[in-house]
């Protein structure tokens, strides 16, 4: 049980070489680079547990919708390029699916889809492209 740090060490350690070579890489990569390219600058929304969105578990479309429009918004002033959403919190999601129930963190209860067929992951789509963020 004692030996878990070296092999932690040495783990670490050989991260940080790959990192590293990838960094050396880097500058002939970059001479091939578009010009327009813009930084990744992204905010990971955490939907496990409600962390960050929906503030409530609720089925009701308006109330999901002022939530991401409020972190959207949020992410684009901050000068951010990307958001990370979580649509998959615990082998189960946050858009219509044939293989796993709706959220219990969206709606309150496994299974429970939001009311009026609305989804959820097509409108964080949206509202982030018309804000000029990518969704991943």
């Amino acid at each position: 049980m004692r030996h878990w740090r070296p092999i932690l060490a040495l783990a670490l350690a050989a991260a940080l070489a790959l990192a590293g070579l990838g960094c050396m890489a880097q500058p002939h990569a970059s001479a091939a680079a578009p010009t327009g390219r813009k930084d990744f600058r992204a905010v990971w929304v955490a939907t496990v547990y409600r962390l960050d969105y929906p503030s409530q578990a609720t089925a009701d479309p308006e109330v999901l919708k002022a939530d991401a429009d409020r972190i959207l918004a949020d992410c684009a002033a901050m000068g951010m390029t990307a958001v990370i959403l979580q649509v998959r919190p615990t082998s189960d999601a946050f858009y219509p699916s044939e293989y796993y129930p709706w959220s219990r963190y969206l709606t309150g209860a496994s299974g429970l889809a939001p009311e009026g067929g609305f989804d959820p992951l097509a409108y964080w789509v949206e509202r982030a492209h018309a804000l000029g963020l990518e969704l991943h």
